[in-house]
C-alpha cells in the first residue's frame, strides 16, 4: 500500500492492527523515516487516507469476538477513543 502526501511517498510492505491497554493499535511497516522524524503533520495525514480508513474497517471486521483486538474496536467506536499509530521501519535491505 502506497501511502502518498506533501509530496512524499511511503511504501507501507505491512500493517499489523493490535491491542494494548484496551486501545486499538495499529503499526505501519514500510520505508518511513525513524519516529522522530515524522512530523505530526505527516502522521495525520496517513491516518486521513481512505487506505488507512479501509485498515482499520477490515481489521474490526475480521477481528474475532471476545478477542482483546475486537474489545479494544467496540470500547473504540461506543466511547469515541482513538487508535494508537506506531511506525516501524522496514528490516528488509536492498543489496547493491
Amino acid at each position: 500500500m502506497s501511502l502518498n502526501f506533501n509530496a512524499k511517498t511511503y511504501e507501507c510492505e505491512s500493517a499489523e492492527v493490535g491491542a494494548k491497554d484496551g486501545q486499538v493499535v495499529v503499526t505501519l511497516v514500510g520505508n518511513f523515516p525513524p519516529v522522530d522524524q515524522i512530523t505530526t503533520e505527516e502522521a495525520s495525514s496517513i491516518v486521513n487516507t481512505p487506505q488507512f480508513h479501509d485498515l482499520l474497517r477490515m481489521a474490526f471486521q475480521h477481528a474475532p469476538d471476545g478477542t482483546p483486538v475486537r474489545e479494544a474496536f467496540d470500547r473504540m467506536a461506543r466511547d469515541g477513543g482513538s487508535a494508537i499509530l506506531q511506525f516501524k521501519q522496514s528490516e528488509i535491505e536492498v543489496a547493491a
